[in-house]
């Protein structure tokens, strides 16, 4: 049986295996079947504690490739509606409201997953030169407004076909294709942490 804490409020120090650390708000500790789990409060603690069997018959997740440990969730608006919707949902019978709540545990789930992909994505990609990874910045910055690549591409000193051939060797994507993934990225957050 896997083990989910979710920490809402305060801080707690655990240890799984070797892994030693201090789990706070945006927190997810997830402890595998089988493994000791220490924990001690360091601060006043409200937390959301699931329990779980995965066999991952009929996908092609290995579980010995699960996330577990510490993992961090950068989605704390969605993760504090989750939180909140959790602990309404506590003060009911529990028999009657477990789709609900097995829904919002398959959210948090989601995240992990999604927050483990992007991870996996940034490992297996080669390093940029510095001149692309300042342009990436460039690229960033400037996400939210007006972006020429013509005068990007002059403040690197590159002409656009240069710049564009390196960007494209460095990410795998050229400029535009790379703007307009951050720009999806800020327009799907937006959907789904704010109203």
């Amino acid at each position: 049986m896997w083990v989910l804490f979710a920490v809402e409020q305060g801080s707690f120090r655990y240890r799984i295996g070797e892994q030693e650390d201090v789990a706070q708000f945006g927190d997810l500790v997830l402890c595998p079947p089988h493994m000791p789990f220490e924990r001690e409060t360091i601060s006043p603690l409200s937390f959301h504690f699931f329990t779980f069997y995965s066999d991952h018959k009929g996908d092609n997740t290995n579980p010995a490739e699960l996330p577990w440990g510490k993992i961090k969730l950068p989605l704390t608006e969605r993760l504090k509606d989750n939180y909140t919707q959790l602990r309404q949902k506590d003060r009911f019978d529990p028999i009657l409201l477990t789709p609900i709540k097995q829904h919002l545990f398959m959210d948090i789930w989601f995240m992990i997953l999604q927050e483990q992909q992007l991870e996996d994505v940034n490992m297996s990609m080669p390093q940029p030169d510095p001149l692309m990874q300042r342009a990436a910045s460039m690229l960033q910055e400037q996400a939210y407004g007006q972006v020429s690549m013509k005068e990007i591409a002059m403040r690197l000193q590159l002409s656009s076909v240069q710049f564009t051939r390196k960007f494209q060797a460095a990410y795998r994507v050229n400029p535009l294709q790379y703007l307009t993934a951050i720009r999806l990225y800020k327009a799907c957050a937006l959907l789904a942490e704010t109203h």
